[in-house]
């Protein structure tokens, strides 16, 4: 016991003297600022983010003139007043500007979807889970409309396809046809999964490819091909088999419809 209180009368005594050199309330400053300074590093990140976004969203205005490019990159930037900030900010250039356009339309896809399921609880109707989901698919589409009526998506596409860039190409897919899937009630968790998907990621692709070459008015004739489509897969046996690749499979995908682009410029 005796030795017991001595320790603890040692280490009272000890808790007081002040490290060499500096007072604890030196050290209390010290760790205040510490703090600051990784708060300050936090805020200056959070803010870093926020300019990025804002030249992103003004740089895609200029994607019709000068394509997914550091040049967009640089007006979108002047228009708000950042336009030293852009090679720091952008290392892979017209690739952020591309897929900062992708990850904003997919989305507003979401949300559009999330709003239509919500009516549909309300009006406590079933959600028309075919309409449902080509309609998702079509307003996809639209979000591209702007830059393939300008020649800018088929330059997208070939983008999308570089070595370095299909992961990320395929996880943004993969995601998509994924939500849209989830936000149409799908529960499956068998290979019916993996089919649904699969199938939805080359009506997306395939649909992509084929309004680029469309000179239809309002593109009727992509939406034609997008409900042949859809008629297609209604009589598609299902997937037997587990993919062993599903990520694969999607580049592929990709591959396909770039160099199906590449031949029609």
């Amino acid at each position: 016991m005796q030795s017991t209180k001595s320790t603890r009368s040692t280490y009272n005594s000890l808790r007081f003297i002040d490290p060499p050199g500096k007072s604890f309330s030196d050290c209390a400053s010290e760790e205040k600022k510490e703090k600051k300074v990784g708060f300050k590093k936090y805020e200056d990140s959070d803010e870093e983010e926020n300019i990025k976004k804002k030249i992103l969203n003004a740089s895609l205005v200029h994607v019709t003139r000068h394509g997914w490019t550091r040049l967009a990159l640089a007006s979108g930037a002047e228009d708000i007043g950042y336009i030293s900030v852009v090679s720091g900010l952008f290392p892979r250039e017209g690739d952020d500007l591309l897929y900062h356009h992708i990850r904003e339309s997919n989305k507003r896809v979401n949300h559009w979807m999330e709003k239509e399921v919500e009516k549909s609880k309300v009006s406590k109707t079933k959600l028309p889970i075919s309409d449902f989901v080509k309609k998702a698919v079509r307003y996809r589409l639209t979000l591209n409309q702007l830059y393939i009526e300008n020649g800018k998506w088929s330059e997208a596409l070939t983008l999308m396809a570089k070595p370095e860039n299909v992961s990320e190409s395929v996880q943004l897919l993969q995601e998509l046809v994924d939500d849209i899937w989830h936000r149409a009630g799908d529960t499956s968790a068998d290979l019916n999964w993996y089919s649904k998907r699969i199938l939805l990621a080359g009506i997306v692709t395939s649909s992509e490819a084929f309004m680029i070459q469309d000179t239809s008015n309002n593109f009727q004739n992509t939406w034609r091909f997008l409900d042949r489509r859809f008629e297609d897969i209604a009589g598609t046996p299902q997937i037997t088999e587990l993919p062993k690749d599903l990520s694969g499979i999607l580049s592929g995908m990709m591959s396909t419809v770039r160099i199906f682009t590449e031949s029609q410029k």
